[in-house]
């Protein structure tokens, strides 16, 4: 049996103790308060578990966002070595070009 079912058993057996009770002079009032407290209880921990399920979500949802942030980060990342190897590339190439003139331009002429 799941709670509301558990709560609505209570409640009825409650309403028929309390039925087989009235004609005794007994207090029924103090039959539904463990009803009432029950009923109470469960409110509660429901709204808990709501609570929790949305604080759940909420670190979800964050944790979302900062995965999106950390890749854009990357990709900006990415897009800074490919623009960082542009410039290199060229700048290598002309480094070699310039070495090999200098090393042309030491080597002993053949006469």
């Amino acid at each position: 049996m799941n709670l509301d079912q558990l709560l609505k058993r209570q409640e009825s057996l409650t309403a028929e103790l309390t039925k087989g009770l009235q004609s005794t002079g007994f207090d029924a009032a103090m039959l539904r308060r463990p009803v009432e407290v029950n009923e109470a209880r469960a409110v509660a921990i429901r709204s808990r578990i709501a609570a929790i399920e949305q604080e759940k979500a909420d670190s979800i949802t964050w944790a979302d966002q900062q995965i999106a942030a950390l890749k854009a980060e990357l990709g900006t990342l990415g897009d800074a070595i490919k623009s960082a190897e542009a410039m290199i590339e060229p700048a290598l190439k002309a480094t070699k070009t310039a070495k090999t003139r200098a090393e042309t331009k030491a080597r002993p002429k053949a006469k």
